[in-house]
Formats: structure tokens, sequence, C-alpha cells
């Protein structure tokens, strides 16, 4: 037994003077070894270089290749790190990211989605939600990137940023006529009677834009 963990420890030892003479693979691994060293007290040198590089600099996470296999614990105490400096947009595009990866049948291309695989989105993603500072996020960065998400998942924080970045409206009340971000998705545009006395548009459902269509609201004064 004594002869055993002889051989255990100075495997150990190597394998810590490997990693460590090489932290480029640390790096690009940082998930596998971070969770591999603590979950085995004997890399007590590897632990020592994670900890150290997750208080200087969380955000390295996100750059680490096998990021999205990171768990749920860790990735919400990354973002809540007070010395975690990325962009609001980075973090989320990240959320997104790391939440697809979580079910194999989530497809990247959210076209494609279903209500149910909504469901399974929002349920994967809404711990970390109130982690992003919606509101610090582009207005142009907001619509492409976040917006597409808020029709059916419905998070509040979601819903309250959208409010802050609504496309240009016209008509005596906002809601008149609202075109938004991406004009040429469905559910993006509509027109609802509140200040005319006839209606701008017959149907007061959401409608899209094609690229190829242009039109123009002109305001006619009478002559008389």
């Amino acid at each position: 037994m004594a002869a055993d963990e002889l051989c255990i420890n100075e495997l150990v030892e190597r394998i810590q003077e490997f990693l460590l003479y090489n932290p480029e693979l640390i790096l690009t691994n940082l998930v596998l070894i971070h969770r591999f060293v603590t979950e085995y007290d004997h890399f007590t040198e590897l632990q020592t270089f994670c900890l150290n590089t997750i208080n200087q600099d969380p955000a390295i996470f996100f750059e680490a290749k096998d990021f999205i296999t990171i768990d749920q614990n860790t990735l919400l105490f990354i973002l809540k790190a007070s010395n975690l400096i990325m962009k609001e947009i980075d973090l989320w595009n990240k959320i997104v990211e790391w939440g697809i990866a979580q079910d194999p049948l989530l497809s990247h291309d959210i076209k494609t989605w279903t209500s149910d695989h909504f469901s399974t989105f929002r349920n994967i993603v809404q711990p970390f939600v109130n982690c992003i500072k919606f509101s610090l996020i582009s207005q142009d960065d907001f619509f492409e990137k976040v917006r597409p998400f808020n029709q059916e998942i419905g998070v509040e924080s979601l819903s309250s940023g959208i409010g802050t970045y609504s496309g240009p409206s016209f008509g005596g009340s906002e809601t008149d006529l609202q075109l938004w971000g991406n004009f040429n998705e469905e559910r993006y545009c509509r027109c609802v009677k509140t200040s005319y006395e006839y209606k701008i548009r017959e149907s007061e459902d959401y409608f899209s834009v094609d690229d190829y269509e242009v039109f123009q609201v002109v305001r006619i004064f009478s002559t008389t």
C-alpha cells in the first residue's frame, strides 16, 4: 500500500510539473482541470494556480475551449464575481452559447425552435438572467441578440429592457405604429389604432417588412 501511495504521489507531482510548465494547456482546458483539481486534493499546486487565475481574471473561463462544459454553479459564481470585466452583450452571448450546449435538441438556429425548445432554454438560462445588465447593451445588439429570445421566453428583465429600446414610433401614442429592430423578422412590427380616427392598417397583428419594401408615412395638412 505504501509503495502504491508513493507511486501515486510521484505521478501527481509529474502531472502538476508538466501542466504548470505548459500553462497554455491549463488555460485551454481550464474548466476540465478546475473541476478535476477541485475533486482531488492531491493537486495542491494546480489548485493554487486555478484559484489565482480565477481571482485575477475570471473572464478567462469564457475563453477556454471547453467552456460549454462548465457546471451551473461555477458559471453562476463567475458571473457574480465583482472583478469580472466583460461587455454585457458578450456575457449574454456566452450564456446563450452555454445554454444551447446543455441540450442536444437545441439547434444553434433558433428560427427552427418550437415553443418546447424555448421553454427548455428558458429553464436552463433563467438562473443567469439577473446577472446581465441589459440596460448597458447597445440598441443594435439588444434587438439582434437579446430580443429574439424574449417573445417566447417572457423573462421579465428582458421585457423591461425592450421598453427602453423600442424602435421608431409614429402617431400621438407610442403604439400607433411601432417598428422594431429586425424589420424582416416575424412579430417585430405592429400597427394599433390609438390616436387616429381611421386605422393605419386593417389588421393589428404583428407583421414583418421585407428588405425590398419601401414605405413612407405622410402627414397631409388641409389647404382650406
